[in-house]
């Protein structure tokens, strides 16, 4: 156990003379320990307490803006790419912590100061590897490696000097929810289990926050001259890594018995690409609306408080004096302006924000399944692609 375990933990309890005095509930738990079977309730009702400070733990982070990396993409070179989205666990998620004094065997392991669940970035760097390797062919993985691979993650050879870092920067995603599961291996002769075995771990419907960051550091002439290429090779490719790594592979530990496996709806996805290659619309189903409804509509393109009904949306039951009065057309004109409300006001609304926004933005595409994820990276590779054919 390290000087600094140890001295964390004792000043929690140094001036206490029994464990209802000590206030941190990670320092209670390793007490615990001490005597596991006897207190091995008193362990389940602490988790369930525990889960209570980790909220409170995990807000601090984001009010700290630790819980989700804020990138300036313009200062980075061209061509480097944001990816970030939120997932919801469909299985558990386990990874085992380097704590050796614990209560039980098999701690999840945890952010070293707020003793939160976590995903360390290594981990996300050799899941997101090993899902890439695997979805390509064995016979062209040799292929991959020379082209992308090495790229993406690094590489040391045996010259010293040939040592580099990988473009792929990923970041540590934390969790707000610890659950205790028991696996209770059965005697062969006596059909019963003797000693379960205790496992900490995230539990399904469990949120957490993805983000990767794709820097490429090209040196030398030969190196730009093919940072298209490289761009447009690698996004797709980390796109069907990562649509792999969540929904087949899974991460963390124990992925043979299913665990880290997320659904595949997501949360606030976007990719942020820094170029002048490749144009997006903000939203590319976006219908202006028709000059009659413009009065129905504040300059933002949000609804007037006049033909607001409950919840914001366009109100339901109105007489056609009343919407005259309100300075509204015809029953039949406001019918078609809620059709139009419906389905087109939201992206409307985002394409006014973006106009009225006077600083330099890069192309941002937004997803919510991994299947758009990649679709958006196949439709990057392609206009990279087309864009230098245009150069020749």
């Amino acid at each position: 156990m390290s000087n600094t375990h140890s001295y964390d933990f004792y000043s929690y309890f140094s001036d206490s003379s029994e464990i209802n005095d000590i206030s941190d509930y990670y320092s209670k738990i390793q007490l615990y320990s001490l005597d596991k079977k006897e207190k091995l309730e008193d362990y389940k009702n602490e988790i369930d307490n525990s889960n209570l400070r980790l909220k409170s733990a995990i807000q601090l982070l984001h009010d700290l803006n630790l819980c989700q990396p804020m990138i300036n993409i313009s200062i980075l070179p061209v061509n480097s790419f944001f990816v970030q989205f939120k997932f919801k666990l469909k299985k558990p998620f386990y990874s085992k912590d380097d704590e050796q004094f614990y209560i039980i065997d098999n701690p999840i392991c945890k952010e070293s100061i707020f003793k939160i669940p976590m995903v360390r970035p290594s981990g996300w760097a050799g899941t997101l590897r090993n899902a890439i390797v695997k979805s390509n062919d064995e016979e062209k993985h040799d292929e991959l490696k020379s082209r992308s691979i090495d790229r993406l993650f690094g590489y040391v050879s045996d010259k010293e000097n040939d040592n580099k870092k990988g473009f792929l920067i990923l970041f540590p995603t934390y969790f707000d929810n610890i659950k205790l599961e028991v696996i209770n291996p059965h005697d062969r002769e006596r059909k019963a289990g003797i000693n379960p075995i205790y496992y900490e771990v995230v539990p399904a419907k469990s949120t957490g926050s993805f983000s990767l960051l794709y820097v490429p550091f090209c040196v030398s002439d030969e190196e730009k001259s093919h940072a298209n290429d490289n761009v447009a090779f690698d996004i797709y490719l980390i796109s069907k890594g990562l649509k792999d790594m969540f929904l087949v592979h899974g991460f963390g530990a124990k992925t043979a018995s299913g665990f880290g496996i997320v659904e595949d709806k997501l949360m606030d996805g976007k990719i942020t690409l820094k170029t002048k290659c490749v144009t997006v619309s903000i939203h590319e189903d976006m219908k202006p609306p028709e000059k009659i409804f413009l009065k129905y509509l504040n300059e933002d393109g949000t609804l007037k408080d006049s033909f607001k009904g409950a919840e914001g949306k366009p109100i339901t039951n109105i007489t056609g004096e009343k919407l005259a009065q309100s300075g509204g057309g015809p029953l039949k004109e406001f019918k078609m302006f809620k059709r139009w409300y419906k389905f087109h006001a939201s992206g409307w609304q985002k394409h006014l924000q973006s106009e009225a926004k006077t600083s330099i933005e890069w192309p941002t595409w937004s997803f919510s399944t991994f299947e758009e994820l990649t679709d958006i990276a196949k439709h990057i590779s392609q206009r990279l692609q087309d864009s230098k054919k245009v150069r020749e």
